[in-house]
């Protein structure tokens, strides 16, 4: 990501860039940000979206729960689970709906609270490919599946769409995207189970 904000800096117009990852949505609308990236299943009414890429998302765990926990069905195994914050991810919607709550040990309000107590062994999580298949300590239970994908959506108001400044942020953050396409899809690993 800091390769794209040193490109933007060395084209004109020179542009200071302000990066905030939270898990609250901030409204362009209101013009709380000028450009989002946002994994949704469709762009929000009312602004100008680009879809980027498929957002691949498969369950992981570690080598050494999976070995403990054997060969079981996957709605079976100890879940790490998303708290309301997070019920807009299809990955949660699928969770909800096929692991009954008592097998879910842990609910998180991020993603990467989610990896990290995949990464202590305690359950399975499901995370996005890019970041599950680049995590050494971790490795995919099952293959991704269309149920837990979304698309990553590039917004910005109407109004804003052919500001310079905002274009050359617009087409950088989309080519960024397109050079790592396959790892944000799950294509930069097949392996199951290292």
């Amino acid at each position: 990501m800091m390769d794209f904000g040193t490109r933007l800096r060395r084209e004109p117009p020179a542009i200071v860039l302000e990066i905030v990852e939270s898990g609250a949505f901030f409204s362009l609308d209101h013009r709380d940000a000028d450009v989002a990236l946002r994994p949704a299943r469709s762009a929000p009414e009312g602004l100008w979206g680009r879809r980027l890429a498929r957002v691949a998302t498969a369950p992981y765990a570690t080598p050494a729960y999976l070995a403990e926990a054997g060969g079981r069905a996957l709605a079976t195994h100890d879940w790490l689970g998303f708290e309301p914050t997070l019920d807009h991810l299809a990955s949660a919607t699928w969770l909800r709906a096929n692991v009954t709550p008592e097998r879910v040990v842990l609910r998180a309000n991020r993603l990467a609270a989610l990896q990290a107590a995949a990464r202590a062994g305690m359950g399975v999580a499901l995370l996005p490919c890019y970041a599950g298949d680049v995590d050494p300590r971790l490795v995919r239970v099952s293959a991704p599946s269309s149920a837990w994908e979304t698309a990553l959506w590039l917004l910005t108001h109407p109004d804003l769409r052919n500001v310079p400044r905002i274009r050359a942020v617009l087409d950088g953050l989309a080519a960024f995207v397109h050079t790592h396409r396959a790892t944000i899809e799950g294509a930069g690993r097949t392996d199951l189970r290292r």
